[in-house]
């Protein structure tokens, strides 16, 4: 697996990386379909369509970077599953990292 932290979230880890992978470590996936409450689930839905992820199998999401939220996304490609970490600010979403399997990995 391969963990690659974006600049663009930087404002939220800055500082912060092994707390929040320690977080996205605890984080429950739930395989699709499934509930969830509508703030979390439409930020996900918006941001799978924003970001072009493919072939969605799991979501998760987390309040322990309270007052964000933490989201997830797991889609499959081609070379393997990537998992999209996010943090909804109640305003917008912004990818704080993502983790990538390739299918060698497995």
């Amino acid at each position: 697996m391969k963990r690659t932290w974006t600049e663009v979230g930087e404002e939220y880890t800055r500082d912060k990386q092994g707390d929040i992978a320690a977080m996205i470590e605890r984080m429950e996936w739930r395989t699709l379909p499934c509930e969830m409450g509508m703030g979390p689930g439409m930020a996900i839905k918006e941001a799978i369509k924003t970001f072009k992820i493919p072939k969605v199998s799991r979501v998760a999401t987390s309040n322990e970077m309270a007052p964000y939220g933490l989201l997830a996304v797991e889609g499959n490609y081609k070379n393997g599953r990537g998992q999209i970490f996010m943090v909804d600010d109640g305003l917008s979403v912004t990818p704080i990292c993502t983790d990538f399997y390739s299918k060698e990995d497995t």
